[in-house]
């Protein structure tokens, strides 16, 4: 009311109705009183580049080999890229250019060790009757996926189009390609609701991770911004948001079928 400043802003709530924090003014008075800071750095040290972050994991409710697995890769500094689930509690961890499994499909193991020798696979995903992996620009392999996905993925891979992230269900099948495209059938309405949304809004997905039972999380705003359905568990998204608020960027996400989870931001 008297025109006096009492904060700074420096920060917002992304999904919290614009709920904005602010730095109080008696920390600049601190400020204005502390010893001078050292001279700034020269041109040359402030154009040095960053080092890049380690990428940091979180997990619950998964089993213990899978949770020794990532403790000894995440140990040895390995950038792992992916970790996807079966329904039958089997899981996939892609890491560099390698890969561990664990009760998965003999027919995906073997196209997986083929397509690993000439191409970087990216992400996979199974169903009860089949599974999907994706090789950067255009590439992929699958089996068990209904004729209208098989023929879909044909026309984006001969389009040349980028497959960023794939999703299986029961009865669903859903890839993103290009920027903000995709393609989808029978997957959760408001999944395909969020998908037509951000694309008015010109938003990029980043991915989206779906259990065989249609829970879903999709990312976005370079790992920076989520959207979810029903059913998600609250602890996971208690560790989305805690990475958020330290400004770490969501990489990977895997829903295990029995309500477990693994997180990875950097």
């Amino acid at each position: 009311m008297k025109g006096q400043l009492v904060g700074v802003t420096t920060s917002y709530r992304p999904n919290g109705q614009n709920l904005n924090f602010a730095m109080p003014t008696e920390w600049i008075e601190a400020l204005r009183k502390a010893p001078r800071a050292p001279s700034a750095p020269s041109a040359a040290a402030r154009t040095q580049p960053a080092p890049p972050r380690r990428q940091s994991l979180q997990w619950e409710g998964i089993s213990e080999a899978l949770a020794a697995v990532l403790q000894s890769l995440s140990a040895k500094g390995e950038d792992i890229r992916h970790i996807a689930f079966t329904p039958g509690g089997g899981w996939l961890v892609l890491y560099g250019d390698q890969f561990q499994a664990f009760e998965t499909p003999s027919t995906f193991l073997s196209a997986l060790s083929s397509a690993s020798q000439g191409a970087r696979v990216n992400s996979a995903a199974f169903s009860a009757n089949g599974w999907l992996f994706l090789m950067g620009k255009g590439g992929y392999r699958t089996e068990g996926t209904s004729k209208e996905f098989m023929e879909a993925l044909v026309l984006a891979s001969t389009a040349d189009e980028t497959l960023s992230s794939a999703a299986l269900t029961h009865e669903g099948e859903l890839f993103l390609r290009g920027t903000n495209g995709w393609w989808q059938r029978g997957v959760p309405e408001g999944l395909v609701d969020t998908l037509k949304r951000l694309n008015e809004e010109k938003a990029t997905v980043d991915f989206v991770s779906m259990r065989s039972d249609r829970v879903w999380v999709m990312v976005h705003g370079g790992g920076r911004r989520w959207v979810y359905g029903s059913g998600v568990p609250p602890t996971l998204l208690e560790a989305m948001q805690r990475a958020s608020e330290r400004g770490s960027s969501i990489t990977a996400i895997a829903l295990a079928p029995a309500g477990g989870w693994v997180l990875i931001v950097k």
